[in-house]
């Protein structure tokens, strides 16, 4: 939208809103962990978790970094769930189809912002409850010890060192 002076004031409103109000909503990175040395096959009865803390208050997306199956992606699902750390109830749940994965990239999971968020122990959990070996999507991840000292990686209930390959987002 462009804003000119010489716009009658009813025209000029929407661009004043946009001017005291910061325009549309930006995310910022808080968490980083942009680094890969192996991946975990996210196949039924497996989930994937990891704990994090957030730096910012108003956390508003995660990215993970995953992969695509070799085959069978129409016959499968990754679901995405987001929990306050010791709580068992999800504060945000998305699915997304195996054949919208991409070869290996960013995949983000957006939702409305935490407020209070900051210092909070939050935990990422994925599965897919429909992936088979050799046929399921996979999660990246490095397994460096220690190399996400704020967080905790655990893969079917047991701690595992390292963490995901994820990102944090506010808005």
């Amino acid at each position: 939208m462009v804003c000119s002076r010489s716009r009658p004031l009813g025209l000029l409103a929407p661009c004043l809103a946009l001017l005291c109000c910061g325009g549309p909503s930006r995310t910022y990175r808080d968490v980083v962990v942009d680094y890969s040395d192996g991946a975990l096959e996210l196949v039924a009865g497996r989930d994937v978790r990891q704990v994090f803390s957030a730096n910012h208050d108003r956390v508003t997306a995660v990215a993970v970094m995953m992969s695509a199956p070799e085959a069978g992606a129409a016959a499968c699902h990754v679901v995405f769930k987001l929990r306050a750390r010791r709580r068992s109830f999800a504060i945000v749940e998305q699915q997304v189809p195996c054949a919208s994965l991409p070869r290996r990239d960013w995949v983000r999971f957006d939702f409305t912002p935490l407020v209070g968020s900051r210092r909070q122990r939050l935990e990422i959990a994925l599965e897919s409850p429909d992936g088979r070996p050799g046929a399921a999507p996979a999660v990246l991840m490095a397994s460096v010890p220690r190399i996400y000292p704020d967080g905790r990686l655990r893969v079917a209930g047991e701690d595992v060192p390292g963490a995901l390959r994820f990102m944090t987002f506010h808005r």
